[in-house]
């Protein structure tokens, strides 16, 4: 009978290396990035998913190298520690490249500069030490006795740390995909009741971070020419969604509209909302409704906003307040209140 031959070391990296793959699908999956996500990534940033795709082709390189390489292809030692030390600080160009939206622009900026400062230190250090290695190794005069590291395992440790890597920035981009698309869906309806108009304002979004909500803000533009005149403040060629958005109800002096209904909506435990505020329009009080729905952002990429006319809606959580950027995450409808009397001439 012949016996099998003994598992070598390489093969054992190599099994190792094949579970640390199947690792890694299985981290994408609990991220969340399925087809859905992994589209709304490429989508909006598409740079940053190619710096993650190539990271993971690199890592797959290795890998298949590793494969390729015969067992025990010998490699100079020396050479190691700066090789580990370059695919460790890849890790720096994630850092730079992936903000975490949470974090303020200067402290971005920062967190970057100590990566890169960390990652140079890491690599002069590594280099340094495969010189004074390479010296030592070069005094042996009997090649003999130089030692030589298996070609086979350097691959196999680049590719897990590559891998790692890559893991990494996937879940920074994630982590990016899901606090900065979230915005928030606004729609209006209006049902003809007699002399009122029963108004229906439907409100959803959804990835909305513990903490954050939806404030929903109904306004009324009374029949009164002498403080709003539509022609007059959206004059051609003007876009009328972009003027009436901008200077209309929101306003800083003078706004002719009336606050109607003001209400929140705080997000389910996966980050989805959905709400409806309902309530009666008078035909002759009101010519237009202005609807506005916005996020309300605990951690905000910016300082608290100017004080506005507008209600101020302030939440509280943990004593941290959330606030409504001027513009920021907003949805917006506008509708024209018919006269109770269709046969009326418009005012």
């Amino acid at each position: 009978m012949t016996s099998e031959p003994a598992t070598t070391t390489a093969d054992r990296l190599k099994n190792g290396l094949g579970v640390f793959l199947v690792v890694f699908v299985a981290a994408l999956n609990f991220l969340g990035l399925r087809d859905a996500e992994v589209a709304s990534v490429l989508r909006n940033s598409a740079d940053k998913a190619a710096l993650t795709g190539g990271l993971m082709l690199l890592a797959v390189g290795a890998a298949v190298t590793a494969v390729v390489v015969p067992d025990h292809t010998p490699m100079r030692p020396y050479y190691a520690p700066p090789i580990f030390a370059a695919c460790i600080g890849l890790a720096s160009v994630v850092i730079c490249f992936i903000n975490n939206p949470l974090t303020q622009p200067g402290a971005v900026t920062a967190d970057c500069s100590t990566a890169v400062w960390a990652s140079a230190g890491l690599f002069l250090g590594a280099a340094t030490i495969g010189i004074v290695w390479r010296s030592r190794w070069l005094r042996q005069t009997d090649e003999q006795k130089r030692p030589h590291w298996d070609l086979v395992s350097v691959l196999v440790v680049c590719a897990v740390l590559l891998t790692s890597v890559a893991t990494f920035s996937a879940g920074r981009l994630e982590a990016e995909s899901q606090l900065t698309s979230s915005y928030p869906q606004v729609s209006a309806t209006m049902k003809h009741n007699g002399t009122t108009e029963d108004l229906a304002v439907t409100v959803s979004g959804s990835k909305l971070a513990n903490g954050d909500k939806i404030g929903v803000i109904v306004q009324g533009i009374p029949h009164d020419s002498a403080t709003f005149n539509l022609m007059q403040m959206c004059p051609p060629p003007q876009r009328l969604d972009s003027c009436l958005e901008a200077r209309v109800c929101n306003t800083i002096h003078a706004s002719p509209c009336e606050v109607l209904a003001s209400h929140e909506f705080e997000p389910s435990s996966t980050g989805e909302v959905t709400g409806t505020v309902e309530l009666p329009v008078t035909n002759d009080r009101y010519q237009f409704i202005d609807v506005r729905a916005q996020i309300c952002e605990l951690d905000g990429p910016t300082a608290p906003p100017t004080p506005s006319p507008a209600p101020a809606h302030v939440a509280k959580k943990a004593h941290e307040p959330c606030y409504y950027q001027p513009g920021y995450k907003l949805a917006s409808a506008f509708l024209r209140v018919p006269p109770s009397d269709p046969t009326a001439s418009p005012r």
